[in-house]
């Protein structure tokens, strides 16, 4: 997460995502839990980027953009299954990209 309101700023934990309550925060998101409810991928574990200009929610209708396919960071027993993963996060100019064990 990056933002502005201060080095020990911590925003709520749970579906606060330890952002929820800060303004002008952005987070890239792991998202491991498979939620019905989840806009973005349903039921299935995701990476997704989200900004919070001007407001201080941890909503994933924030998302700026997220991974198409699942992503399976919890089952080993699973296709894809990602044992220690190694996250890349680049921004270059206006593009933000965000790489596991090198895959875009």
């Amino acid at each position: 997460m990056v933002q502005s309101a201060g080095p020990r700023v911590q925003g709520s934990s749970g579906g606060g995502l330890g952002y929820k309550g800060i303004s002008n925060a952005f987070a890239v998101e792991f998202d491991t839990s498979n939620n019905d409810n989840d806009p973005i991928i349903p039921n299935q574990s995701h990476i997704s980027a989200i900004a919070t200009p001007g407001v201080a929610d941890a909503s994933e209708a924030n998302s700026i953009g997220w991974n198409d396919s699942p992503v399976n960071f919890n089952n080993p027993n699973l296709q894809g299954f990602i044992a220690n993963p190694l996250i890349t996060i680049r921004y270059m100019g206006n593009t933000l990209t965000v790489y596991v064990n090198s895959v875009l």
